[in-house]
């Protein structure tokens, strides 16, 4: 959706509501961590994933903000060191890109 924004500061992404200039929901990262990264599904604007660069808690999250602000849709699990950055794929669909270290990236398709 062309009026939404997000952005991320340490274990807050705050959603933004363009239209009428308020904040329209808040992400907490659910192991108190920090946000390393946030990417919008491309085909869906209201399907966001977040990632964390906590080594001790690595996570990728995916939120779909029409159902839960409180609790991710799913985390994806099974890397071992923090996520750097993430990024769907520019020609829709499920698939995602995952920076996991400076010598390592993961791509994987998401169960829409």
């Amino acid at each position: 959706m062309a009026y939404i924004l997000a952005t991320a500061a340490g274990g807050l992404t705050s959603v933004w509501d363009l239209r009428s200039n308020k904040p329209w929901c808040s992400l907490r990262e659910p192991n108190r961590g920090r946000f390393s990264d946030l990417a919008w599904q491309p085909d869906n604007g209201l399907l966001l994933m977040t990632a964390t660069d906590d080594d001790t808690y690595p996570g990728i999250y995916l939120w779909d903000l029409r159902s839960s602000t409180q609790t991710p849709l799913s985390k994806f699990e099974g890397h071992r060191a923090g996520v750097l950055s993430i990024d769907w794929s520019p020609h829709g669909g499920s698939r995602v890109c995952v920076c996991v270290c400076a010598t390592c990236v993961w791509l994987f398709t998401c169960c829409l």
